[in-house]
């Protein structure tokens, strides 16, 4: 799976522009939730650029480091774990619950 960093709202839009669909995951790594969430997320899109899906990007993000404050404030992150997945530069989908999340992130994925 190719998870990338990003230090700068360009540096994304520039990411946005290369791949179909990226999936943002915002954690905060004192956060034991964001972690395990962190991990089944990383499996899920594994599993999907194994298979059929190749242009998928992973961005994660760890909101406890105060350089990437910027990200919060421009994506309206208000709470951790979320989750944003963008296809063709767009936003179509923002997960914030920490239960049941596997399909709804699948879901979005391969539509």
């Amino acid at each position: 799976m190719l998870v990338e960093n990003v230090q700068t709202m360009d540096n994304l839009n520039q990411k946005l522009k290369k791949t179909t669909t990226v999936v943002m995951n915002f954690q905060n790594s004192a956060c034991d939730i964001c972690r395990l969430r962190s991990k089944k997320l990383s499996d899920i899109i594994s599993d999907l650029n194994y298979g059929v899906f190749k242009d998928l990007l992973a961005i994660k993000v760890d909101t406890a480091n105060s350089q990437f404050e910027h990200f919060n404030s421009n994506l309206h992150i208000s709470t951790h774990p979320t989750i944003i997945i963008f296809k063709e530069q767009k936003e179509v989908f923002r997960f914030h619950s920490i239960l049941n999340f596997e399909n709804e992130i699948k879901n979005h994925i391969t539509y």
